[in-house]
């Protein structure tokens, strides 16, 4: 074990102690399994492969390590202006951590259905989250394996068989600005039976300068047929660091559905990890990105294809400005008994300045022979050409610019499922472009 390593291993356990004393000594093991393989992992340097771009060792050296001070009442009243509008759908809210009730509604529910915070799941109902936790994810990650480590809040979702929710689930997770560093490890799981359908998006979001980790994992464990369809909006200052993971185990004939829109943040990472464990499931992985002053944004997606005859489709789009940095780095392994499987995947982006800079790479690891695969990557600038016919009838090159990159990314926002979050994104999203191409060329 590296000093680093050991070094902040000894600062997670004292964040450890003060955690809620379980009632179960399962949920005891479960921590201590999932710090047990950080050690043994590590903490990732340049020299990990999948890390070589994005380098996490401020997390080492900073004290990040500690909890937020407790939320007053001028964080709550801030978080109210990032709740969605219009909409009485489910909703919880965490801010720096923390369930905060008075902001959350949780309706009456019926059928079984189950919409709640995981620390009360976890005391209410140990059996049905001991069944689903854990089974999607990949603890193997050292982010995932601290999020284990250290679990206490989060959410808990169950649907029962053949229920379909009509309104879309609403999941705040912000944090607010501080006199000192601070972590938050959430831990978000969704548990969705035969035939069920539900619609889930998470905003995690940043309040000013805030400096703090966002460690947060999210697990779907979807049944035969089961559909659900998840949507997340990252927005911030440029201050934080998040580091998000996302994990989905698929059975027969279960759909998935993502769409990833990254915006705020200093360091931000997204770990999105599908496994098809039984014939006739599918995914749908769409990711819209926008990187600028020095930002860097990392996407890793993974689609294991461990069963035949299963679809998977991925679409990232990303526009990096000024001195922003970029990564994508999408896998799709097709096992040796995964035939018939049908996978694409594509990866475009946009450069607005000299330096700014993309890593983009696709990957496919093939153990079959009767499969359809493809990916391909894309990186360029803005069409002088279409810049010139624009600017001869009569826009400014700012606001031609603003037009091309915005018709670059519309396609993605188009694809939104629900309407209240494709009103928001696409104002912020129209409101970044605005703020990138009204400012010289970096």
């Amino acid at each position: 074990m590296s000093a680093s390593t050991e070094h902040l291993l000894n600062n997670i356990r004292q964040l450890q102690k003060n955690l809620p004393a379980p009632d179960q000594p399962w949920l005891n093991t479960f921590r201590e399994a999932g710090l047990s393989r950080f050690a043994e992992a590590g903490l990732p340097t340049r020299k990990t492969e999948a890390w070589k771009y994005t380098n996490v060792k401020p997390l080492a050296e900073n004290n990040y390590w500690q909890n937020a001070p407790a939320t007053s009442e001028a964080d709550t009243y801030t978080a109210k202006s990032y709740l969605f509008e219009g909409t009485s759908n489910p909703r919880l809210v965490f801010v720096n951590g923390r369930y905060t009730q008075t902001l959350s509604n949780i309706p009456v529910l019926e059928n079984g259905v189950i919409i709640e915070p995981l620390e009360n799941a976890l005391k209410n109902r140990p059996g049905l989250v001991r069944e689903h936790l854990g089974k999607a994810v990949s603890e193997a990650h050292p982010f995932a394996a601290i999020n284990a480590g250290l679990i206490a809040n989060g959410l808990f979702v169950f649907i029962p068989p053949s229920v379909v929710l009509n309104e879309p689930i609403h999941v705040l997770l912000l944090n607010t600005e501080q006199t000192t560093r601070f972590s938050a490890h959430p831990r978000i799981l969704i548990a969705a039976g035969n035939h069920s359908t539900a619609e889930i998006i998470t905003h995690e979001a940043a309040i000013g300068n805030v400096d703090a980790f966002n460690n947060c994992v999210t697990e779907f464990v979807l049944e035969a047929g089961a559909q659900i369809k998840h949507s997340k909006l990252q927005t911030g200052g440029n201050t934080g660091i998040n580091l998000s993971g996302c994990y989905v185990q698929q059975a027969r004939d279960s759909r998935f559905e993502s769409h990833t829109i990254s915006l705020g943040g200093r360091l931000l990472r997204n770990d999105l990890n599908v496994k098809f464990t039984e014939p006739g499931a599918s995914c749908s992985l769409n990711g819209l990105y926008i990187g600028c002053n020095a930002q860097h944004i990392d996407n890793h997606t993974t689609i294991e294809h461990a069963a035949p005859y299963c679809d998977s489709h991925e679409y990232y789009k990303g526009l990096i400005a000024d001195q922003a940095h970029a990564v994508f780095n999408g896998r799709i392994h097709i096992h040796p008994d995964a035939q018939k499987s049908n996978a694409d995947m594509q990866n475009k982006n946009l450069l607005l300045s000299a330096k700014a800079e993309i890593d983009t790479k696709p990957e496919l690891e093939i153990y079959a022979d009767d499969v359809k695969c493809s990916h391909g990557a894309t990186v360029g600038q803005l069409d002088s050409k279409q810049l010139f016919y624009l600017q001869t009838r009569g826009m400014n090159p700012q606001a031609a610019a603003q037009m091309l990159s915005a018709a670059f990314l519309g396609e993605l926002l188009e694809q939104l499922p629900s309407e209240s979050l494709r009103q928001k994104a696409t104002k912020l999203v129209e409101s970044r472009l605005h703020e990138i191409t009204q400012r010289p060329v970096r």
